[in-house]
């Protein structure tokens, strides 16, 4: 019998310590002043770089990463590092809701690391890798032409080979005096080949991945090469469309130009073909999610982020900023690795603000050229800069180091 009663009371124990643990887990604390478990919300901040600075509402609570446990309320959150630029967030904190944030810190005084010295009139990224086309004019038969820059070699160091895939030389001889500067590239939807167009408008079809020596002149049947490739990325536009909720699809597709998708393919940068509103695909409000304003009537020719996993729609532009501009977008806005910060390239600076509008902040406001910038895939910036122009002619690729 006693025996029993020890099993039972043992069961008892356990029981309790179990929904103890279980509570607790959920944010439930004791107060002191009533005696009960009240239920409170976590909020888990990360950062990069490490051991940044935490308060909540202006208190000192502790250095990332740092999980917090609170009671339900407002609370605006601060992640300092000296050296660094701030990230803030205000957010509102629900019993039993964790809310999670990655702050990414910006040192203010990037460091800039020569890349090549060969002389860069022009470079243009080659979207969705990791390579850079990078174009040399500088008068010298043995050199002028277009070379591939691979980003993704590691580490980055100064005189990093350069790929070379067209000798200035080797296109015919009436193109052999092409202004570089002066040309414009179309990219297949693999990126494997690209289509340069010169200033006269002749056009030549090369390989990203080998020497072009033997050219000839696609200028009469460019025009079906390229429809091709437009339909080859109109289906793949599709298929990313086909990954939305089906309730949107349709609308995604009439309404959504794509700019680009995040590395993680979870997220989709657009311009909006259309004003319409895009119904709410789930009803009920997740835990944890987003909590900045949403704008779910899009207006013709603003920009936008889709967020696909948590059904958010962020105005990231408006149309007047689109109507504004001089360049592609793609050439003025790119996605971080991270894929929750886009970088914006503006005349004076480039900037970085997370994927629904919010901590913009300057990344980089030193000299740049070309108006050209690129991320590698471990969140570092590519510029061009001439830091010495009496010396030298023409700007060259610097690493900006920002992590």
């Amino acid at each position: 019998m006693r025996g029993l009663v020890i099993r039972i009371l043992g069961i008892a124990v356990f029981l309790l310590v179990l929904s103890v643990l279980i509570l607790y887990a959920k944010g439930y604390r004791l107060n002191k002043k009533n005696g009960q478990f009240n239920a409170n919300g976590i909020i888990a901040i990360h950062s990069q770089p490490k051991a940044a600075k935490v308060y909540i509402n202006d208190k000192l609570k502790g250095v990332s990463d740092l999980n917090l446990t609170l009671l339900p309320d407002k609370y605006t959150i601060k992640v300092s590092k000296a050296g660094y630029t701030d990230w803030t967030k205000t957010v509102k904190l629900e019993p039993e809701v964790v809310l999670s944030f990655n702050a990414l810190l910006f040192p203010k005084n990037p460091s800039l690391s020569p890349l090549t010295n060969i002389g860069v009139v022009k470079a243009i990224p080659i979207d969705q890798t990791d390579k850079i086309l990078v174009f040399s004019q500088k008068n010298k038969p043995k050199t002028d032409g277009i070379y591939i820059f691979e980003t993704n070699k590691t580490p980055i160091s100064f005189n990093n080979p350069l790929k070379q895939i067209l000798l200035l030389k080797n296109l015919p001889l009436e193109q052999q005096k092409i202004d570089l500067k002066e040309t414009s590239v179309m990219f297949s939807p693999n990126y494997d080949q690209f289509i340069l167009t010169t200033g006269d408008d002749h056009k030549f079809l090369l390989s990203v991945d080998q020497k072009n020596t033997e050219l000839s002149d696609i200028t009469s049947s460019a025009e079906s090469l390229i429809s091709a490739w437009q339909e080859k990325e109109n289906t793949k536009n599709q298929k990313i469309i086909e990954t939305f909720p089906k309730e949107i699809q349709k609308i995604a597709s009439d309404s959504f130009h794509i700019i680009s998708l995040s590395p993680n393919k979870l997220k989709v940068l657009y311009q909006a073909k259309e004003s319409i509103t895009i119904p709410k695909i789930i009803k009920k409000t997740i835990p944890g999610i987003n909590q900045e304003p949403q704008q779910r009537t899009i207006v013709k020719g603003a920009i936008y982020v889709y967020d696909e996993k948590e059904d958010l729609n962020f105005l990231i532009k408006p149309v007047s900023w689109s109507k504004s501009l001089k360049s592609n977008i793609t050439d003025i806005l790119r996605w971080h690795p991270d894929s929750t910060h886009l970088f914006e390239i503006t005349q004076k600076s480039i900037l970085a603000f997370e994927y629904d509008g919010t901590n913009k902040t300057t990344v980089y406001s030193g000299p740049f050229e070309n108006n050209f910038f690129n991320l590698t895939s471990d969140g570092e910036l590519i510029i061009t800069a001439n830091l010495n122009p009496k010396n030298n002619l023409l700007p060259d690729l610097y690493l900006v180091g920002i992590k």
